[in-house]
């Protein structure tokens, strides 16, 4: 497995300015090599690396613990690394752990490498939910209804969770529509969902992250 630990950026990497860029997405990212071999991880991705489902590295090698798609991932690792074939490839399609990779070709060409880009695991990240809450100055409450909207919760469902009558969360939803100027729930989910992230600086982005 790989360890999760922060390092200084070294500028003397031809990579370096890469790998900072990389470290502020909150999507998983990987660059392997035609032999599986791991070349560059961001944050995000070490982060889902260690939780081992279904990407693993195992003595530097990417490695994958998903017996439904794991041949075609390897085959588009190989097919972009040499032949600079894109493709998005869906591993445990229908399991709950089902993960969607896009596999691109890395240039120069002749480093025969491919770039992984990983799904997330919800659409819109927590930091960045809470950030844009701040900068709206939405209150606790109305923070935590946007949240749970964001995570696909109904309305009906933050109200028993809540353990409040339905009309205070439309309420809340509607002071929410009011503040962030959106013109119904999915208008503002969309909103939210398009935002910048905000990617902590141990790339720990939530429990809803990757």
């Amino acid at each position: 497995m790989i360890e999760l630990h922060e390092r200084a950026v070294d500028t003397r990497r031809p990579d370096a300015l890469a790998l900072a860029i990389a470290d502020e997405l909150d999507y998983p990212i990987l660059v392997v090599d035609e032999a599986l071999a791991l070349r560059l991880v961001n944050r995000v991705a070490r982060l889902r690396l260690q939780r081992g489902a279904p990407l693993v590295v195992e003595d530097g090698l990417l490695q994958v613990n998903a017996a439904a798609g794991a041949a075609k991932l390897r085959d588009a690792i190989v097919a972009a690394a040499q032949r600079g074939l894109r493709r998005l490839v869906v591993l445990n399609a229908g399991a709950a752990d089902e993960t969607a990779v896009s596999v691109l070709p890395c240039t120069p060409a002749s480093e025969r490498q491919a770039m992984l880009i990983v799904a997330r695991g919800a659409c819109c990240q927590e930091l960045t939910v809470h950030g844009y809450a701040r900068d709206r100055g939405l209150t606790p409450m109305e923070t935590g209804v946007l949240r749970a909207l964001c995570a696909g919760d109904t309305p009906q469902g933050i109200a028993r969770e809540r353990g409040v009558r339905l009309s205070t969360v439309r309420t809340q939803i509607h002071a929410l529509r009011a503040k962030t100027g959106s013109a119904d729930i999915r208008a503002l989910v969309r909103k939210v969902a398009t935002l910048p992230p905000v990617v902590s600086k141990l790339g720990l982005v939530g429990s809803s992250s990757p």
